[in-house]
């Protein structure tokens, strides 16, 4: 739905576009992605003893554009190219890739001294090892789990006004089969977890 909203292509000809770092370390947390906000607004969110550490780099490759809405345009979105090294440990024990398409929203200014967006973002995720922890097909963890799955992040970046370069991020990573597209239903894993980035 993003691309429908693209600028022109010279748009992309940013001469120094922003690339930006980040490490991140989340924990596995037991639940569908439709039911993670009722679980976690209503406390029945569990969590597992999985761990990912992960380092990111990403670039801005649309610094700018706008979104027509009813009551207005809704302007200053941005998209960005990642990449993500992730290493896992706990439960399970393996090595993962993720790239994705990420869509920011722009800032706000929430409070004095601290301003903030949302960010989705798609893309696959390849797992050098079966996942331990994951469910297969048959619904056992471990047991013909799938490398490779269908990733999508979510995240709130909270970015200090003094030090406008630093952001702590809070984050969801996915990994699904896309409702049985690339793998069968109920396969993946959810994470949540936190983040410092560094733009550069």
């Amino acid at each position: 739905m993003v691309l429908l909203f693209l600028p022109p292509s010279s748009a992309w000809a940013e001469e120094d576009p922003a690339w930006r770092m980040g490490a991140f370390w989340a924990i596995w947390a037991e639940t569908n992605l439709p039911e993670l906000p009722y679980k976690a607004l209503s406390g029945k969110l569990e969590f597992h003893g999985a761990h990912l550490s992960s380092l990111e780099l990403s670039r801005t490759v649309v610094p700018e554009f706008t979104i027509p809405t009813p009551f207005g345009d809704w302007q200053g979105h941005r998209l960005e190219l990642a990449g993500q090294v992730i290493k896992h440990w706990g439960k399970q024990k393996h090595t993962e890739l993720t790239g994705a398409l990420i869509w920011r929203t722009p800032d706000w200014l929430f409070i004095d001294a601290m301003s903030m967006n949302f960010a989705l973002g798609s893309g696959l995720s390849y797992a050098f090892k079966r996942p331990k922890f994951e469910k297969g097909a048959e619904g056992i963890r471990g047991h013909n789990s799938r490398r490779l799955q269908f990733y999508i992040l979510t995240e709130l970046e909270l970015t200090p006004t003094p030090a406008p370069d630093w952001h702590l991020v809070f984050r969801l990573h996915h990994r699904s089969g896309i409702w049985g597209l690339i793998s069968p239903r109920k396969t993946g894993s959810n994470y949540l977890g936190v983040g410092l980035r560094h733009d550069f």
